[in-house]
């Protein structure tokens, strides 16, 4: 019996969404793996950047992060989101302002604190009850999926 068309557009489209879940998939690896790279050669690029992945998370919640905003002003933005636990944002923005303006030399260890209190947070960001909140927090997760990828150090 002979296929219809439909069936052939509908195969072809399958094979499209899995060839971009596999790039994403990849990315994040590739992305992960850096991060991992960056996380014992420089530990402040690491923590900098493990921030900004957070703040392109808290955008699908309407917080964007300007760069002409203060991160103690994005952090009261942000309040709203994380209103259950607060406290591991607050850690989270005094190490990336300690990473971007201190003068002293931040460790390795510091780094790992750092993607702990990233998990911490993104635990409080997807325990959110609220209607209707089940897509935002597929998105959330996809959308810090890089730094998910990077594998927990003591």
């Amino acid at each position: 019996e002979k296929k219809s068309w439909l069936w052939y557009l509908m195969l072809f489209l399958l094979c499209l969404l899995l060839m971009a879940v596999f790039l994403l998939l990849g990315w994040c690896f590739v992305r992960g793996n850096r991060l991992q790279d960056l996380a014992v050669k420089n530990p402040k690029e690491f923590i900098k950047e493990i921030y900004a992945v957070l703040c392109r998370g808290f955008k699908l919640y309407g917080a964007p992060r300007f760069d002409y905003v203060a991160h103690r002003e994005f952090l009261e933005s942000v309040r709203n989101i994380i209103i259950s636990k607060p406290e591991p944002m607050h850690i989270m923005t005094e190490n990336v302002l300690e990473a971007r303006f201190s003068s002293h030399k931040i460790s390795r260890e510091d780094s790992w604190k750092t993607l702990k209190v990233f998990h911490e947070v993104k635990d409080v960001v997807l325990s959110r009850q609220e209607n209707r909140a089940l897509p935002k927090k597929i998105l959330f997760g996809l959308s810090i999926l890089d730094v998910l990828m990077i594998p927990h150090k003591s």
